[in-house]
C-alpha cells in the first residue's frame, strides 16, 4: 500500500519493476483513503486505510489489480482497523481493530466465500489490539492487548476469547 499515494502498487520482485498500481477512491468525496496496511493469502489482499475501511482486493492477477469490495463500519468493520490474519483452513480473515477511547477493541471475522463478516469477537476490557498470531495447530488466535497488559486467546472454532493472559510487569 502507499500511503501517501493513495494506492496498491504491485512490484515484480525479480527485476524491481512495477507491473500495476490501483488508486483506491475515498468513500467520503474531499477526505483520503490512506491505505498503510496489506495482508494477502495469493488471491485476496486485504488493505488497512486510515478512512476506517478495509479494501478487498483480487490479486490472482498480479497485473491485474482490482478491487472487489470496500469494508466499512456498516459491514461490521470495527473502529481503527490495524491488520488482518487469515486463518490457517483459509475460510476466514480476522480484522483487527484498536478501537478508541470509548469504543472497545474487536475482531471481525470475514467469510471467504460470500465476503462478509459473521461475527464481531469483542476483546476484553480495555483491550486494544493491533496485531494477532494463529497457533501452530491454528486452534487459537492471540491478539495483544495494548492498554490492557495482556493477551486475548480466541478459540477458533467458536470464535470465542476464551481466555485473557495477563503479563508480568
Amino acid at each position: 500500500p502507499d500511503l501517501g499515494g493513495e494506492s496498491v502498487t504491485a512490484v515484480e520482485i525479480r527485476s524491481k519493476r512495477v507491473i500495476d498500481q490501483l488508486s483506491l477512491d475515498p468513500l467520503v468525496a474531499g477526505t483520503r483513503v490512506r491505505p498503510f496496511m496489506l495482508t494477502t493469502n495469493g488471491k485476496i489482499a486485504l488493505v488497512e486505510n486510515l478512512e476506517g475501511t478495509y479494501a478487498v482486493l483480487d490479486v490472482t492477477d498480479p497485473y491485474n489489480l482490482r478491487e472487489i469490495k470496500r469494508l466499512t463500519q456498516a459491514d461490521g468493520v470495527g473502529v481503527s482497523p490495524q491488520t488482518s490474519e487469515f486463518t490457517p483452513d483459509g475460510k476466514y480473515a480476522y480484522l483487527i481493530a484498536n478501537g478508541s477511547p470509548t469504543v472497545p477493541g474487536v475482531v471481525s471475522v470475514l467469510d471467504l466465500r460470500s465476503l462478509t463478516i459473521t461475527k464481531q469477537i469483542q476483546m476484553p476490557t480495555s483491550c486494544r489490539p493491533h496485531a494477532g498470531d494463529f497457533s501452530r495447530d491454528g486452534r487459537n488466535f492471540f491478539v495483544n492487548c495494548s492498554g490492557a497488559s495482556s493477551v486475548a486467546v480466541i478459540d477458533t472454532k467458536s470464535q470465542k476469547v476464551v481466555q485473557n493472559v495477563a503479563l508480568a510487569d
